[in-house]
């Protein structure tokens, strides 16, 4: 969200970023792209949101843990299976420069409801850039 450090442009200002991560890793990713100045918005699965939100709770309903990993980040609530909640998705990835997910290998991408142009993916070989076509 703060694009400039002491005068200084942030490296990745200006890109955006749409978060479908949930416990550690992919938070954690994000919060680093965020807090090198890209603007993240983090997409969680409605009624409950990021599963995170339920561990290390300092006052009930308030996880620290969450708060650390989505700090710097915008965040909004979609239901996957409702038509709408699935269009706003579909929108949202149109508009933005990458996608970040760390769902199951059949997770969001895999039934083509949703196509990012670019997906930063985690491979055991570490991550990698792919474009990501319709056919």
């Amino acid at each position: 969200m703060a694009q400039e450090t002491n005068g200084n442009k942030k490296l990745l200002a200006g890109v955006q970023v749409l978060d479908f991560t949930q416990y550690l890793a992919g938070p954690s990713a994000t919060r680093l792209l965020a807090d090198l100045g890209a603007d993240v918005i983090k997409i969680e699965r409605a009624p409950d949101g990021d599963l995170g939100r339920k561990i290390h709770l300092v006052e009930p309903g308030i996880s620290a843990f969450f708060l650390a990993a989505s700090a710097g980040k915008k965040s909004v609530g979609v239901e996957f299976k409702n038509p709408t909640g699935l269009e706003i998705v579909r929108e949202l990835v149109r508009q933005v420069d990458v996608a970040v997910e760390n769902y199951s290998p059949l997770g969001l991408w895999s039934g083509r409801a949703v196509r990012p142009s670019h997906q930063l993916r985690h491979h055991r070989s570490g991550p990698e850039w792919r474009d990501v076509h319709d056919r």
